[in-house]
C-alpha cells in the first residue's frame, strides 16, 4: 500500500518533533554522562547535533517500521503496550548508537584539554561507559516524546484516514 502525500507529511512531522523533543533531553544527558560542563554552549551545541543526528536518521531510516515488525514477530497486538514498548527498541537503538557515539566524539576529539594521544581512547570508553545510561533515557523519553510528537502532529497536520502509522485513529476501541 502506498503511503499518501498527506501521511508522509504527518510522518515528517512527527519525526521533526521527535527529532526537537529527544535533542534537547539527549543534549542534557550526554552533558551529566559525559561529565561535561553544563555551560550554554556546550548545551546549545549538544542540542543541534543531537537534533540533527535524530531527523537524519528519521528522515533516512525506517526505524519505525523495523520496530513495528519485531513486535509483530513477538505476536503483539499493535495497539498494546506491548507493542508499543517492544517496537520503540529499534529506534532507540538505532538513534541512540548514533548520537552517543557523534556527542561524545564532538566533545571529547578536538578538546584542547584532553591530550591528543589520550582522546581516541577516552572517546572508546566514552562510548562504552555512556552508551547503556543514553539508551535508558532515550528509550524512556521516547516513548512519551512520541505522545507528545503525534497530538501536535496532529493539530499541525492530521493524519489521512486510516489514521497514524496506518492503523485506524480509532483501532481496537469500540465506538461509543
Amino acid at each position: 500500500m502506498l503511503v499518501s502525500d498527506q501521511g508522509k507529511r504527518f510522518g515528517r512531522i512527527i519525526t521533526v518533533i521527535m527529532a526537537a523533543i529527544m535533542g534537547v533531553i539527549m543534549a542534557v544527558a550526554a552533558i551529566f554522562v559525559n561529565h561535561l560542563p553544563f555551560a550554554p554552549g556546550v548545551l546549545l551545541k549538544n542540542i543541534v547535533i543531537s537534533f540533527l543526528v535524530a531527523l537524519v536518521i528519521g528522515l533516512i531510516v525506517p526505524h519505525k517500521q523495523l520496530g513495528d515488525r519485531l513486535a509483530a514477530k513477538c505476536g503483539l497486538k499493535p495497539e498494546s503496550l506491548g507493542f508499543k514498548l517492544v517496537s520503540n527498541l529499534v529506534p532507540s537503538l538505532i538513534i541512540n548508537t548514533a548520537n552517543t557515539c557523534i556527542i561524545s566524539g564532538v566533545n571529547i576529539l578536538p578538546n584542547p584539554g584532553i591530550p591528543q594521544q589520550l582522546r581516541m581512547g577516552i572517546w572508546g570508553s566514552s562510548i562504552l561507559g555512556g552508551w547503556p545510561i543514553m539508551f535508558v533515557v532515550s528509550y524512556i523519553a521516547s516513548y512519551f516524546a512520541q505522545i507528545i510528537a503525534v497530538k501536535c502532529a496532529m493539530k499541525i497536520c492530521p493524519p489521512p484516514k486510516g489514521g497514524p502509522a496506518g492503523r485506524g485513529a480509532g483501532a481496537g476501541k469500540k465506538p461509543r
